[in-house]
């Protein structure tokens, strides 16, 4: 089945998201619990959704994907942070930072999850939410023409359990949540 890529990139995105009428960037920071910064020789256990391409995701056992691959290269290869790398569904991935299991996450630094951790000051990654639609869908004429997320209100989405930017901007729209 064909898909049809529509890039949100054409809209005014600040990277700061919370205060964005139309939040479509994906501001990626390592999110710490307050706990971690007291020990300072143990190994930092970062957690990850396991199964979010190309950003993480679990193969034959280890963890791999863009987040990995930068938390590697700049905590442990130049700053010289042991860290361990574990996956899970995301909702349980959150929780476990949340009750002191994980050290650390890397996603977007919602107010819930401010609550338990200590943001880093700069974005980790900045990137574009897509749209994707069936290249001969019916609707593919009323879908060139959005442009908010308010123009999604009267279509069906699709998102997965434990996203804290779905949970807030898509509140009162129709969500079929996914389960990771």
């Amino acid at each position: 089945m064909k898909t049809h890529l529509l890039n949100f990139r054409r809209l005014n995105i600040s990277w700061n998201w919370m205060k964005s009428f139309v939040p479509l960037a994906l501001l990626a920071s390592i999110l710490l619990s307050p706990m971690t910064l007291l020990a300072e020789d143990k190994v930092m256990k970062i957690v990850y959704f396991d199964n979010y391409p190309p950003y993480s995701w679990l193969e034959n056992g280890k963890m791999r994907g863009i987040l990995v691959d930068v938390a590697t290269e700049v905590l442990q290869k130049q700053i010289g942070i042991a860290i361990q790398h574990e996956g899970y569904p995301w909702e349980r991935a959150q929780q476990m930072v949340k009750r002191g299991e994980a050290d650390a996450f890397i996603t977007v630094p919602t107010p819930e999850r401010l609550e338990y951790t200590i943001a880093s000051k700069e974005p980790l990654l900045i990137a574009d939410f897509n749209l994707f639609v069936r290249a001969k869908s019916p609707i593919m004429k009323d879908i060139m023409k959005v442009k908010t997320l308010a123009d999604l209100k009267k279509y069906k989405l699709g998102h997965y359990i434990g996203s804290g930017w779905a949970k807030k901007n898509l509140d009162g729209m129709n969500v079929q949540w996914v389960a990771n």
